[in-house]
């Protein structure tokens, strides 16, 4: 039987595959749902999500929580239905309360505290790099092109930084 998903905290997020045809819902756990009939495709024990974010190519989607980042593939089969792969992990080193994802260059941005953190997902040996902010991030976004990438701040003081990752210091130029 599916969980009832009105007695879970949450969502704390929640996201699309391209077509529209699946969502992924984090609150308590997280669900890959059926978005015409809001049947449970698929249901992960992960404990509380701050963010989920699909790529545009709906290849996964990414779980990001305090303790670390999540990733499920995602297919899809003749007739169009979305099913969830196995949950693996991305990392333990960092966890994320906002993601980005950069098609063009296959990264994920992920915010937490006081930095953001990129990694090549698809490349475990890629290097990853760290932006240094002077407080807690909340929003994120990442330029289609991967070169910008602009955070503010949680404590409502500041309105942005503004990162050209073509640059060597990994400090802010706005």
């Amino acid at each position: 039987s599916s969980p009832d998903l009105r007695r879970q905290r949450g969502p704390w997020g929640a996201a699309l595959t391209t077509d529209g045809r699946a969502a992924v819902v984090g609150g308590d756990n997280t669900w890959l749902l059926d978005s015409a009939s809001g049947a449970v495709l698929a249901a992960y024990p992960t404990g509380v999500v701050n963010h989920v974010l699909i790529p545009a190519d709906s290849s996964a989607f990414y779980i990001g929580q305090l303790n670390g980042i999540s990733r499920v593939p995602l297919s899809r089969d003749a007739a169009g239905a979305w099913t969830g792969g196995t949950l693996e992990t991305v990392t333990k080193d960092h966890g994320a309360v906002r993601m980005a994802w950069c098609e063009s260059t296959q990264t994920l941005a992920a915010a937490r505290g006081n930095g953001v953190w990129l990694r090549q997902p698809g490349n475990p040996t890629a290097p990853v790099r760290r932006l240094e902010t002077a407080a807690e991030v909340n929003p994120l976004a990442v330029s289609p092109d991967g070169r910008w990438v602009i955070t503010g701040l949680a404590d409502g003081e500041s309105f942005a930084f503004i990162f050209d990752l073509t640059a060597q210091d990994n400090k802010p130029c706005a």
